[in-house]
């Protein structure tokens, strides 16, 4: 982009960056790398990216590789601009595949992984419908913090399979799986088979199985209060589980149910509809809004 003299070589290497910062944007939030995502540890792209996104903590080291933005004369799109910044109308779910890797390898064409994102306005959920594997993480909750971000995080050590539908998700293991779950800072409330976790601006119902575990998440703007979030999962909620079926419905009437299956992709319904995987991909909503919000500002 910065050195080309060919004025298509230009534009190709613009959207090249265009997209780059595009799916950087989705997932740096607040000075942070949300999952999921593959090679793990993403601090160092949190970092590169703070240079244009900010919103977050200043970051504690300088790299040497910040030089190709500090002397390039790229800027991102104000539309990724906004969308690294949440400055859009919220809450939005983008579907979203990825590519294999190893995509020159016979065979490796086609989408590798399905993922879901849930950009709210106090909490970030995503998960691919494989869980984690190799060197991906498959699952990730980011929690708003007044420095950056908080996170609930899941470790397994086999096979696994996610469903999620906005703000309810599920979490579908064999019976011999060890999963570990850690969560984020805030007051625990164990409430029979249901933990409550109250953070500042982030709730979130956990149920524990077997099989795996359920998840529902709430906030101010969808429940109002903590309290009321708690009594509505309570009173409303419903789960229903066999070894090879977990059916939730969420407090506010959503029902997600996740069913494994021999292949690479769990059966999943949401509200009843088997969903298509062949049309996993649908990024119209977010781009509607991120065109009101460009609309609005301009």
């Amino acid at each position: 982009y910065d050195f080309a003299a060919d004025p298509e070589v230009q534009d190709m290497a613009e959207s090249a960056l265009d997209w780059l910062f595009f799916t950087a944007a989705l997932k740096y939030w607040r000075g942070d790398w949300t999952s999921p995502a593959k090679r793990i540890e993403g601090s160092a792209a949190a970092d590169f990216f703070w240079l244009y996104f900010g919103g977050g903590p200043t970051p504690e080291t300088l790299e040497n590789n910040w030089i190709y933005a500090l002397t390039s004369d790229y800027q991102p799109p104000d539309e990724i601009a906004l969308l690294a910044r949440r400055a859009l109308p919220l809450p939005v779910e983008v579907r979203r595949t990825h590519p294999y890797y190893e995509n020159w390898q016979p065979g490796r064409y086609g989408p590798a992984f399905y993922e879901t994102l849930y950009l709210a306005h106090t909490y970030q959920l995503g998960s691919l419908a494989q869980g984690t594997a190799g060197d991906w993480r498959g699952f990730g909750l980011a929690i708003a913090t007044p420095d950056g971000t908080d996170e609930l995080r899941i470790e397994s050590i086999s096979t696994h399979y996610i469903a999620q539908y906005e703000n309810l998700l599920i979490w579908q293991q064999g019976t011999d799986e060890t999963t570990t779950v850690s969560l984020p800072a805030g007051k625990i409330y164990e409430d029979g088979a249901i933990t409550f976790v109250e953070t500042d601006q982030t709730w979130i119902a956990l149920q524990l199985l077997e099989t795996g575990l359920v998840l529902e998440v709430g906030e101010q703007q969808t429940h109002g209060s903590f309290e009321t979030f708690r009594q509505q999962v309570k009173q409303r909620s419903r789960l229903t589980h066999s070894p090879d079926r977990i059916t939730y419905q969420g407090s506010h009437g959503k029902t997600v149910v996740l069913s494994t299956q021999d292949n690479d992709l769990p059966l999943i319904w949401r509200d009843g509809q088997l969903h298509d995987w062949s049309r996993h991909t649908d990024i119209n909503t977010l781009q509607a809004k991120l065109a009101a919000s460009l609309a609005r500002r301009f």
